[in-house]
């Protein structure tokens, strides 16, 4: 009889493993009948050392170098003499397994009063409106775990008071209001907040971007930024495997859900083909991290623009110009990595209508490396 140990295993390289059935006999790792073992990794950095890192996380950053550990310490006489001679499995991973919290094609939704009759819907009321939901409302049976590389995209109204679930899976939920009122998720052992209440009875637009080890929200357009909480200062990762086999849990209108595999592109944000940039400073060539004024453009929060490194003082002008007329309302400043130097503490926005150069906002920021929004009146058909 073949069989299979998981096992918590300290090894080290190099070092034959020898596997132990409890009181039980104790078997070298080439015994024929010994199929294979299982390697279990924990997680010591918690309380005021918690970086943010999930089991998600971490079997992404170990998988691949344990598999090769496994190699280097089976000390087994059926392995391979040589890498080209090593017989690849027909999937790395344990059958019926999703460890990456992948989705299917045809498993991506997108749910509408138009597409709700293809779902399972519990107490969903179609109206002209949208979905009307109650607190015991829901559509079951979606994808379940969506993982990182993923948005979902909601069109939503609350009407209901209170704590507001959006979506479950398991002990994981996403809020459109928590306890105390933001929207947020619970995943794992975190509970991440981000700065932001919806009014009752708005209707908002809301991205949820997850990308590895980071986790991006948006109202209409407005990135919301996450709230720290001191009691893990270390924190500075979030990621989030989508709860979503259940959506239901709060009292509002669902106009639209729709869940996409493809990169978000804020709507808010002007193409960068419909503009060209200048400054009167900056470092040619520069770097590939730093110089060009492109760079402060190029969607990159790892490039930035630098004025030339001598021989020029602030204050510093860039212009922005628009092929063709279009409507502003905001702008967003992302100083470099890291703050430090070169941080921009004092602006004035200019825009030219009609012909002339008129000044729409002028202010103050702090000397730090947050981004930085700004909202301005509509501005209808500038250059």
């Amino acid at each position: 009889m073949a069989i299979m140990l998981t096992t918590k295993l300290n090894t080290i390289a190099g070092h034959q493993m020898i596997f132990s059935t409890g009181g039980g006999p104790r078997l070298e790792a080439s015994n024929p009948n010994i199929l294979g073992g299982g390697h279990a990794v924990w997680n010591d950095n918690i309380d005021l050392h918690e970086t943010g890192l999930t089991s998600y996380d971490i079997f992404k950053r170990f998988f691949k170098s344990m598999q090769s550990t496994a190699e280097r310490t089976w000390g087994s006489d059926r392995a391979a003499k040589t890498y080209a001679e090593r017989v690849q499995p027909a999937s790395v991973y344990a059958p019926q397994s999703n460890p990456d919290k992948t989705v299917a094609e045809e498993d991506l939704f997108k749910i509408n009063p138009e597409t709700v009759k293809d779902y399972l819907a519990k107490k969903v009321q179609k109206t002209e409106a949208g979905l009307n939901f109650e607190k015991d409302s829901t559509i079951e049976g979606l994808v379940g775990d969506a993982g990182p590389s993923h948005v979902l995209k909601l069109d939503v109204t609350v009407t209901g008071d209170g704590e507001q679930t959006f979506s479950t899976s398991g002990n994981n939920q996403l809020y459109l209001a928590d306890k105390d009122g933001y929207l947020a998720y619970k995943f794992e052992q975190f509970h991440i907040q981000f700065n932001k209440k919806l009014e009752k009875n708005k209707r908002y637009q809301i991205s949820v971007v997850t990308k590895p080890q980071v986790t991006e929200v948006y109202v209409d357009g407005e990135k919301v930024e996450r709230i720290a909480n001191p009691a893990n200062p270390r924190l500075a990762h979030n990621s989030l495997v989508l709860p979503l086999e259940t959506i239901g849990g709060f009292k509002g209108i669902l106009h639209s859900a729709e869940l996409s595999n493809e990169a978000f592109v804020n709507p808010r944000l002007i193409p960068n083909d419909h503009f060209t940039v200048s400054a009167t400073s900056q470092e040619l060539p520069g770097t590939n991290a730093e110089g060009p004024v492109e760079k402060a453009f190029d969607n990159d929060p790892n490039t930035f623009w630098h004025s030339k490194w001598s021989g020029h003082q602030a204050p510093f002008t860039v212009a922005m110009n628009l092929k063709a007329a279009e409507t502003v309302n905001g702008l967003t400043y992302l100083p470099r990595p890291g703050g430090g130097n070169g941080v921009v503490t004092s602006y004035e926005i200019y825009a030219q209508k009609d012909g002339q150069m008129v000044k729409v906002a002028s202010g103050t920021w702090e000397n730090n490396a947050k981004r930085k929004q700004l909202t301005l009146m509509p501005l209808k058909r500038i250059r």
